[in-house]
């Protein structure tokens, strides 16, 4: 399941990014989908399923690549997804696992911390975790997540997401599966960076547009 252009492609990207403190997945994924890497083509983050699995090919990758860099004693990397970090050892308290596997310390200073490290390791470094996730179970774990997390009930989260992506798409109400693209298609080209839009804006508008698209 490795692929070589990706992993050199990635170990390339990270060790530019080390200068400027590192670079977020998102930042990855974008610069994958553009010159000169083309790895990802521009449905990668069109749902919620395409977006796990690119999530979990670069996060595989990353975990593989700290493995061999922690094994031939030359690097480290810390692994977050808003800001992803190749480092020299001397900034890495490494320890090992029972099976003999490092596991990068940046930061971490209690056996809890470690053994979560440890847990997403493990888990990513699994394919199977990517052959049986389905879109349905992804589903589950976000609403799963946002249940944990959030303070306000399902109802009131859901009427308040719906609003906020209403009010990004510049919609009143609930639009037709039509009317929905048209609008959406109308404010990419208004916000998309490459015609001189604001990056963040845009990413709102494809959020909320995904939101919106799953309830009409």
């Amino acid at each position: 399941m490795e692929n070589l252009e990706l992993d050199q492609a990635l170990m390339e990207l990270i060790s530019q990014e080390a200068v400027n403190g590192g670079i977020s997945e998102y930042e990855i994924i974008s610069k994958f989908k553009s010159a000169p890497y083309h790895l990802f083509n521009a449905e990668v983050m069109s749902n919620n399923l395409s977006l796990f699995q690119t999530h979990f090919v670069i996060f595989n990758a990353l975990y593989r690549l700290r493995d061999l860099g922690l094994e031939l004693n030359q690097f480290d990397i810390d692994i977050i997804s808003s800001n992803i970090r190749l480092m020299p050892l001397s900034q890495s308290n490494s320890t090992s696992t029972q099976d003999g596997a490092s596991v990068a310390g940046t930061g971490v200073q209690n056996r809890e911390e470690r053994q979560a490290i440890e847990k997403l390791r493990t888990y990513y470094l699994n394919w199977d975790n990517f052959e049986k996730t389905t879109e349905t179970s992804v589903n589950n774990l976000l609403d799963s997540f946002w249940n944990n997390m959030s303070s306000r009930s399902p109802v009131q989260r859901s009427q308040d997401n719906l609003t906020q992506s209403l009010t990004i798409l510049e919609l009143t109400d609930l639009p037709s599966e039509l009317s929905l693209k048209r609008q959406y298609k109308k404010l990419c080209n208004i916000h998309h960076p490459d015609k001189g839009g604001c990056q963040s804006t845009f990413q709102k508008v494809h959020l909320a547009y995904q939101y919106i698209k799953q309830r009409v």
